[in-house]
């Protein structure tokens, strides 16, 4: 049996996990420019311009990209440019939330399976069955951790708004 835990099944249940954020995010989100640097930042991904110093050029440029396309194609009374780049941050945090499972993954079958005392076992069939049920649980804290951090205060008001911080989630991930 491998001991890589990334299986199909945890990739269905962070798919599950994704969606039912993302819905929590559209739900939630800003439908309009907010406080703070929002309004700069949705008007320089609108004209792919350059904010205030530092100036973010791979983030404006990214959401340049992204977005501009979409709007192209949308009602412009059903919807306002503001919304679709506060939708640009929640799609950051989501990329960098499957980074960040990918991460704890790795961690966890390095922590696990690279220690030669929870896999020495004389019986092989014992031994296989301790690992699958342990691959279980590692899932299902990995997958917990994702919706924690995906649902605490701080990663869910700024996935929100157009703020960097979002696209910084997503690169520290990486």
């Amino acid at each position: 049996m491998s001991n890589n835990i990334s299986n199909k099944k945890s990739i269905i249940f962070l798919s599950i996990i994704l969606l039912v954020v993302a819905i929590l995010y559209y739900q939630t989100a800003c439908r309009t420019i907010f406080v703070g640097d929002t309004a700069e930042l949705s008007a320089t991904i609108f004209c792919n311009g350059i904010a205030h110093p530092p100036g973010y050029p791979l983030y404006t440029t990214l959401g340049f990209f992204l977005t501009r396309p979409i709007y192209a194609f949308v009602n412009k009374n059903l919807i306002d440019f503001a919304f679709l780049s506060n939708l640009y941050s929640a799609l950051l945090t989501l990329g960098g939330l499957i980074i960040f499972f990918k991460i704890l993954l790795l961690f966890a079958e390095i922590l696990f399976y690279n220690n030669d005392k929870y896999l020495k076992n004389s019986n092989q069939e014992q031994s296989n069955s301790f690992i699958a049920q342990t691959n279980n649980y590692i899932i299902f804290g990995v997958l917990l951790t994702i919706f924690i951090a995906a649902t605490s205060v701080t990663l869910w008001e700024q996935s929100l708004i157009t703020e960097v911080y979002t696209f910084e989630f997503l690169l520290i991930n990486i």
